[in-house]
């Protein structure tokens, strides 16, 4: 069972799922493996904004494997993930200075990451302007296999 902060993270995880998960896939896509990283608070308030039937998308991230110093503990979690149907979000927290790092997968009424953002291609475009959708992951060294 989980307790009264992890529920509601998951919660909000639930809750942001399409859009994390599609912004996971779409760096994976250029960068390959990696990590979302977002501030607690940032993902708690898009939470609640959806829920309130508002648009809106957390202050986020993406750090790839490629970024990460040989020996991190975070290093070993990220090359076992499997980026078609769970992504891995690093959650800090700006009270304590703390982070935890949390898989979530792909299930029941949480698609897929590719298809999060196939759905959601076209409401992004022009989000990213550091990055085309129509990039060449093959330009990458660290590519999506890496």
């Amino acid at each position: 069972m989980p307790t009264e902060s992890e529920q509601r993270l998951l919660d909000a995880v639930s809750d942001l799922w399409d859009d994390l998960a599609a912004f996971a896939w779409h760096r994976h896509s250029i960068q390959g493996r990696g990590v979302v990283v977002c501030w607690d608070d940032d993902l708690y308030a898009a939470a609640e904004s959806v829920r309130r039937g508002e648009a809106a998308f957390p202050n986020v991230s993406y750090v790839p494997i490629a970024a990460v110093p040989p020996g991190d503990d975070y290093r070993a979690i990220m090359s076992d993930y499997e980026p078609a149907r769970q992504i891995l979000v690093l959650v800090a927290a700006e009270a304590d200075e703390s982070e935890e790092l949390f898989l979530f997968e792909a299930s029941g009424d949480r698609p897929a990451p590719e298809a999060c953002f196939e759905s959601r291609a076209a409401d992004w475009a022009g989000l990213f302007e550091d990055d085309a959708f129509d990039d060449d992951p093959s330009d990458d060294p660290t590519g999506p296999d890496a």
